[in-house]
């Protein structure tokens, strides 16, 4: 007895292909296809923002986001939580002094979840390395900050007589 299939000229194997697995394939190539798309308009959307922001200056005002592009002053300062953090990435605060090329100098500052990505620019570089960084500018440090992330001035390079530009490290 010959089955339905093989006298229309279809193998039972390429059907249950055409029926079944095709379609969930297809499904899937689609689903992925769309969602990585998406993903990466997005993540270049993001490059050409943080490329097109302006260079931190002492003119930049609170509130806007900046370019840091300038060589490292100092080694990183890591503040562990509540002073007794485990370390590595465990940290509720960090900063380091950066020298732009006009002469000024940003004191660039990192909040808990920005820290690994704060270290993520600064991985291999050394004091007179030039850093690649962007992030808000702040009109000043206030108590809660201190408090929090354990922002410590006393443990970077002292302040330059026009003072610092406030870089918090965060993205547009």
């Amino acid at each position: 007895m010959q089955h339905a299939a093989d006298a229309m000229g279809f193998s039972v194997r390429r059907m249950g292909w055409e029926i079944a697995w095709k379609p969930i394939v297809m499904l899937m190539v689609m689903i992925y296809g769309i969602g990585a798309g998406s993903v990466g308009y997005l993540w270049w959307q993001e490059l050409r923002t943080i490329d097109n922001l302006p260079i931190a200056a002492m003119s930049s005002k609170s509130g806007t986001f900046v370019k840091v592009d300038g060589t490292v002053m100092n080694e990183p300062v890591y503040w562990p939580i509540g002073g007794e953090g485990r370390g590595h990435n465990n940290y509720s605060g960090a900063g380091v002094a950066v020298r732009m090329d006009d002469g000024s100098q940003v004191l660039l500052l990192a909040e808990s979840l920005s820290v690994p990505d704060f270290k993520g620019d600064l991985d291999g570089l050394r004091v007179g390395d030039r850093v690649h960084a962007h992030g808000e500018v702040l009109k000043e440090v206030t108590g809660k900050q201190v408090e929090y992330y354990g922002w410590d001035a006393g443990d970077l390079p002292p302040a330059p007589d026009d003072g610092w530009i406030l870089v918090r490290h965060s993205y547009p």
